[in-house]
């Protein structure tokens, strides 16, 4: 009788361990589960970031940047339309253009959280907030003029976060 409560003992202390056993081998292959893909979206994240921003290190799209920021003088649509149109200017038009499409793009990864606020203002500081300044009439009245409202407006968007960024840090 000793020998069978004994043994039954045993016994269940041994499924007892394998429970336990098994249970901690499932806890440990979640987290390592959720590390993995922490690391995978980080990953992606930092692939994104160098996709997104690689126009940047480009001499054209930077000559391009320079040329809005400090060579365009405009007071409205109107002024800037009769000054740098395709037709008067496709220099100037296009370096508009390729300067804005690349903070839409900016802009639109953050507002649907693909890249982090602090990842962009990290990178280029005040830069985007700088170009949105000096275009804002000329997306203003782009829209108007061409009945989208919705028109560039992540780069809207990305300017506004980085005004909220700055603000608070």
């Amino acid at each position: 009788m000793v020998e069978q409560v004994t043994f039954q003992t045993v016994f269940q202390f041994l499924q007892t361990v394998g429970i336990l056993v098994g249970v901690f081998y499932y806890v440990m292959t979640i987290r390592t589960n959720q590390r993995n893909q922490q690391l995978q979206l980080e990953t992606r994240q930092l692939q994104l970031y160098n996709s997104a921003f690689q126009p940047v290190h480009n001499k054209e799209w930077m000559l391009a940047f320079l040329d809005v920021l400090y060579n365009l003088e405009f007071e409205d649509y109107e002024d800037f339309m009769s000054k740098y149109s395709p037709g008067s200017n496709l220099e100037a038009y296009s370096s508009v253009i390729l300067t804005i499409e690349l903070f839409q793009r900016i802009g639109l990864f953050v507002e649907e959280k693909a890249l982090d606020i602090d990842i962009v203002t990290r990178h280029m500081g005040n830069t985007a907030l700088r170009l949105w300044e000096r275009v804002e009439p000329f997306v203003i009245g782009h829209r108007e003029k061409t009945g989208d409202p919705f028109h560039w407006r992540s780069f809207e968007y990305l300017a506004q976060e980085l005004k909220k960024y700055q603000q608070e840090h």
